[in-house]
C-alpha cells in the first residue's frame, strides 16, 4: 500500500495537540473512523438498503437499518470507552540494542476500559491491555539501532467493541532513550593505556602484565576465557582465574583505537569492557576518538560512558 505524505500543516497541527509527555484524551485530542472491518460490515448495511428499496421488502430494509444502528452504537461504546483516559510516559530503560530499551505508560483509570493499545509509530511495536480496572503500567519495547533515540511519535488506540470502529490519539515525546552497543565478549587489550588513580595518563602501549593471584567460584557476567576448564573437567566446578595487576594503584582505560574489528565491533566489545569492569568493581576510563571520560567507577559512571558508547 502506497503512503501518502503527510502535509506539514497536519504535522504542526498533530505537534500542537499531541506533544508531551502526558495527555489527556477528550473530544478535542481523540479521532474515529471505522475500521477495515467496519468499512466492509457499512457496505453491506448500504447494499442491503439499496436491494431493500430496489424490490420494497421491508425485511431486507429492516436488516440494514439494524446494521447502521449497531455502527452508530459501535462509535458510541468506543468513545466512551477511551474518553477521559490520562496516559503519560512513566519511565525510560536504556538497554542493550539486542534487548531492546523500552517505555512505561501510565494509565489513569476511574472506570472499566477494554482493549486500549499503544503503538510506536515509528517501529510498529505495540502492547494491548485487554481490560483496565485500575490504574495500570504498559510497557513499549522498542526493536531500535545503537544510538540515542527521540521517542517520537505513539499512537494509542481501540477497536472496541466489535472491531467496527477505531478511535486513536497520539503522545508525541521529545524525551530520549539509549540503545547502548550489543557486548562482544573480548578480554582487555594488551596495550591498552592506563591510567593512574588521579586519571592521569602513565603510559601508552604498556604491557599488562598480570600475575596469577587465585581462582574464584564462577559468577554470571564473569568472562568465559578465564574459566579454568582443567579445573571443571577434574571437579565438575565452575572456578575463574583470578590475576593481579603488577601496580594495584592502577586502573585500566578502554581505548576505541587499540580495540580491532570495524566501528560497531569495536563498540560493542567496549560496551562488554565497561559492563565487566563494573562487575568486578573496577575503576576504568574510556578513550573515544573525539571524547575522554576520566577514571571513576558506580552506575552512573557506567550509564555515562554507555550513552557515550551509544552516540559515537
Amino acid at each position: 500500500m502506497i503512503k501518502l505524505p503527510q502535509p506539514a500543516w497536519f504535522d504542526a497541527l498533530l505537534l500542537k495537540k499531541h506533544q508531551g509527555d502526558s495527555i489527556k484524551l477528550k473530544h478535542d485530542t481523540i479521532y474515529v473512523s471505522p475500521s477495515k472491518s467496519g468499512l466492509g460490515f457499512l457496505g453491506i448495511a448500504v447494499l442491503n438498503f439499496i436491494l431493500g428499496i430496489n424490490y420494497q421488502n421491508n425485511l431486507i430494509l429492516a436488516v440494514s437499518y439494524l446494521m447502521f444502528v449497531l455502527l452508530l452504537m459501535c462509535l458510541v461504546y468506543a468513545f466512551s470507552n477511551f474518553n477521559g483516559l490520562l496516559i503519560e510516559v512513566a519511565a525510560i530503560k536504556d538497554d542493550f540494542a539486542n534487548k531492546r530499551p523500552s517505555v512505561t505508560f501510565k494509565i489513569e483509570n476511574q472506570k472499566q476500559r477494554y482493549d486500549i493499545q499503544i503503538e510506536h509509530i515509528e517501529t510498529k511495536e505495540k502492547s494491548i491491555l485487554k481490560r483496565i480496572t485500575n490504574n495500570e503500567f504498559l510497557e513499549v519495547f522498542l526493536p531500535v539501532k545503537r544510538g540515542k533515540h527521540t521517542l517520537g511519535r505513539f499512537k494509542i488506540l481501540t477497536h472496541y467493541p466489535f472491531g467496527l470502529v477505531t478511535i486513536w490519539s497520539y503522545l508525541i515525546s521529545e524525551k530520549h532513550v539509549y540503545a547502548y552497543p550489543t557486548q562482544i565478549e573480548t578480554e582487555l587489550p594488551k596495550d591498552s593505556f592506563i591510567l593512574s588513580e588521579k586519571g592521569e595518563k602513565v603510559l601508552d602501549d604498556y604491557a599488562l602484565a598480570e600475575d596469577f593471584n587465585e581462582l574464584k567460584s564462577y559468577r554470571e557476567g564473569m568472562s568465559i576465557h578465564r574459566i579454568s576448564w582443567r579445573h571443571f573437567a577434574k571437579n565438575k566446578e565452575l572456578l575463574v582465574k583470578d590475576y593481579q595487576s603488577p601496580d594495584k594503584s592502577a586502573s585500566y582505560g578502554f581505548d576505541f583505537d587499540k580495540v580491532s574489528g570495524t566501528k560497531e565491533d569495536k563498540l560493542s566489545q567496549l560496551s562488554f569492557l565497561v559492563a565487566q569492569a563494573e562487575i568486578e568493581q573496577q575503576s576504568y576510563a574510556l578513550k573515544l576518538p573525539n571524547r575522554l571520560i576520566t577514571l571513576s567507577q558506580g552506575n552512573s559512571h557506567k550509564k555515562k560512558c554507555l550513552e557515550a558508547l551509544s552516540e559515537a
